[in-house]
């Protein structure tokens, strides 16, 4: 199949005017394409796209704008992995790029999608030692307790311990988000801390100076301060796991409703041990323990930019299924999610998490067989009907 026929398939697919037969020949022809023809194949897509409508938001560039650059990451991988996860990537991508050179969305052409939701923000509440709860929307000036400092600053919590003292008692705050929300966190060892939405981080108003110990729940991204005396950082996850490092950048998805404790290395080497099965594995960069429900632990090498995306402001997929992307919407907008029907289907590509939740949900109807109805905060997801 030459490439001119390609775009004219890619175009009938995404005027939903493509058969059953064509779009299986499609797929099966991208999914043999090397790595450099599918990317020439996208920049010759994007020019014979007609620009009939000026651009009215500059979050469609930033959506499709990473999605491209997903395509062109993907060159890094294995061959293997590119060619099982080529077509679904291609079907997204050449998607997007239709929407932001027409603008696809205005009233006469919007898919499936009757009211909106509007993306998460940085938002968060600060439960003190003494059982005090703060809005970190509304802390003006520093707060001191038990002789530490915390201020807020360009969206971020800071903790500064000023005194050098020894610690009698330790206290605690506890620091969270709700849903649609996200914070940044400076314990008072200079440990940098991430909390994506639905999350929680309990610390010490001071580190005592033989350990430094906190407990988190949901989805947290670490940059841990490397000090002197090697003091350890120890991270517990309750009763069911915990991660042990020295100074290191690294991703813990501990959501009750995934199917585990994701533990992903960026630099240095944390030990992860697993309470429930009493074993442990120290991983390295590029790698990712997972703890079960049940407590076995398995290591895997992974993609690490797909699971700190949510730290620089990304969903980035690949092959992930039509449950996986939305439980991530689920929390980041604040919605309920239902299923009606299976939908199998995989999907590939990176988007602004900074975008209203119906731009997300056109992409994916043109990309795949899905489509998305609303009920207030309830969204009913449910398989496209065959066409004949």
């Amino acid at each position: 199949m030459n490439s001119e026929r390609i775009k004219e398939l890619l175009r009938h697919h995404i005027e939903q005017n493509l058969s059953s037969a064509e779009e299986s020949d499609l797929m099966s022809t991208i999914s043999k394409m090397s790595k450099d023809q599918v990317e020439n194949l996208i920049d010759e897509f994007y020019d014979t796209m007609p620009d009939t409508r000026h651009m009215q938001d500059a979050d469609a560039e930033i959506i499709f704008g990473n999605i491209i650059n997903h395509c062109k990451r993907v060159r890094r991988r294995s061959l293997i992995r590119w060619v099982s996860s080529a077509a679904a990537s291609v079907i997204i991508i050449a998607t997007s790029i239709y929407f932001a050179k027409t603008n696809i969305g205005s009233d006469q052409d919007s898919i499936h999608v009757v009211s909106d939701f509007t993306p998460g923000g940085e938002k968060a509440m600060l439960k003190l030692a003494d059982g005090s709860v703060i809005s970190l929307d509304n802390v003006k000036d520093s707060i001191l307790m038990d002789g530490t400092k915390i201020k807020v600053q360009d969206n971020k919590l800071i903790c500064i311990d000023d005194s050098k003292r020894q610690v009698d008692e330790i206290k605690y705050n506890t620091l969270y988000t709700p849903r649609g929300g996200e914070y940044k966190l400076a314990l008072p060892d200079g440990t940098n801390v991430w909390l994506n939405a639905e999350s929680s981080i309990i610390f010490p108003t001071v580190f005592p100076s033989n350990e430094r110990r906190i407990t988190i729940t949901g989805e947290v991204y670490l940059e841990v301060a490397k000090l002197s005396g090697k003091i350890p950082f120890i991270v517990e996850l309750k009763d069911k796991a915990r991660i042990e490092v020295l100074g290191t950048h690294f991703n813990i998805n501990a959501y009750e409703n995934e199917e585990g404790i994701r533990t992903t290395l960026v630099e240095g080497s944390v030990k992860v041990i697993s309470a429930i099965a009493d074993n442990s594995y120290t991983i390295s960069p590029g790698q990712q323990a997972l703890i079960t429900k049940d407590g076995t632990l398995s290591v895997v090498e992974v993609d690490t930019e797909e699971d700190i995306a949510w730290k620089n402001g990304r969903f980035l997929f690949d092959r992930a299924d039509i449950k996986t992307i939305m439980r991530q919407l689920e929390r980041w907008y604040d919605i309920d999610v239902k299923y009606e029907g299976a939908i199998k289907q995989d999907f590939g590509g990176a988007i602004s998490k900074n975008v209203n939740l119906s731009k997300i949900f056109e992409m994916l109807e043109m990309a795949g067989d899905v489509k998305f109805e609303i009920n207030d905060s309830t969204i009913t997801v449910l398989q496209k009907p065959k066409r004949r």
